[in-house]
């Protein structure tokens, strides 16, 4: 039994969920043919989730950790995957870790009611960052999790069944996605967000589980070579099968933005004409812009109405959505 998560737990949680992602990136990035067929959804929440651990983060690792607190780990790691989150999928990633840590905001360590309450809230906020939600998509494979959590925390479970049972609803919703998503369903893949997200859970629960130190730790989940080749093989099949490989909205926006009394819901409705993909992550005092736009002067007007801009970054993602179409599963 695992009744609660200390800060050196949260620690190992984290490099598992890590180390499963690093290990299957190519997979993800080879199925991301939602919003955009441009293959980064795989290395934009690995970039997250590293930003989380990383010097701006939680920055520590297992059995080295001088926090003592889960709580205050959690805001660390919250903090820094909101300013080192990358692309639609990376920011969704982001408010997921801003949801626990809200949760555990406070506690010394997290009981399996506190861990499933944070998966809840990880989903709930997720879909308020989200402009136009849709299902199909990780939102709904984190909402099903949760419920799951949520639903084993209730009969008692400890952290580690709290965990497994979401992980295990997670993939179930991943199978569902297609029937969904008309996208995914043309394309036969499930979501590549949701995909990565399967395995992150999948990655901490093995580390809670064994409890090693990340040197030591982090084997790869079984995944057959011929079953992931077939998946790139059908993505690619329909990119290349598309008449029109233009993107309506060519243009990616992202930065930050700071300034007091932030108002997020009327940034978002005035952002929302602007293109798609909008993600507006943060609080009233700072928040993280995602967006992807053919009118970026305009766009970025906007933001500068709002607030402070900083860390802006403008991406043309023409050429990279060609070099997917050419290689979707990220061959040398």
């Amino acid at each position: 039994m695992i009744d609660t998560l200390t800060a050196d737990d949260l620690r190992v949680i984290g490099s598992g969920a890590v180390r499963s992602l690093e290990r299957h990136r190519r997979q993800v990035d080879a199925l991301n043919v939602f919003p955009v067929p441009d293959g980064d959804t795989g290395g934009n929440m690995l970039g997250t989730l590293r930003a989380a651990c990383g010097p701006e983060g939680a920055n520590e690792e297992p059995g080295r950790g001088t926090e003592p607190s889960a709580g205050a780990l959690l805001q660390k790691a919250s903090m820094g995957a909101l300013m080192g989150a990358r692309g639609n999928s990376g920011l969704i990633l982001a408010q997921m870790l801003r949801g626990i840590a809200k949760a555990a905001r406070g506690l010394e360590v997290l009981s399996a009611a506190v861990f499933a309450e944070g998966l809840a809230l990880a989903s709930e906020l997720s879909y308020r960052a989200v402009a136009e939600p849709k299902e199909g998509t990780i939102l709904t494979v984190a909402r099903e999790a949760a419920a799951s959590g949520r639903a084993a925390a209730a009969r008692g479970a400890d952290v580690l069944g709290v965990l497994d049972a979401a992980r295990r609803a997670a993939r179930e919703a991943l199978a569902r996605t297609p029937d969904l998503l008309p996208v995914l369903k043309e394309a036969g893949v499930v979501d590549a967000a949701g995909l990565a997200l399967c395995h992150m859970l999948d990655g901490a629960a093995q580390f809670l589980r064994h409890r090693r130190l990340a040197l030591k730790v982090g084997r790869e989940l079984a995944q057959r070579a011929a079953s992931r080749q077939a998946l790139a093989v059908q993505a690619q099949a329909h990119i290349e099968g598309q008449s029109d490989f233009d993107l309506r909205y060519p243009i990616e926006v992202q930065l930050v933005l700071t300034g007091p009394g932030l108002d997020l819901e009327r940034l978002r409705a005035e952002l929302l004409p602007m293109g798609d993909s909008l993600v507006v992550a943060g609080d009233e005092t700072q928040a993280k812009v995602h967006i992807h736009t053919d009118r970026p002067d305009e766009t970025l007007a906007i933001l500068q109405r709002f607030g402070q801009t900083d860390h802006v970054e403008v991406t043309d993602m023409r050429p990279q959505a060609e070099a997917f179409r050419r290689n979707p599963a990220g061959e040398p």
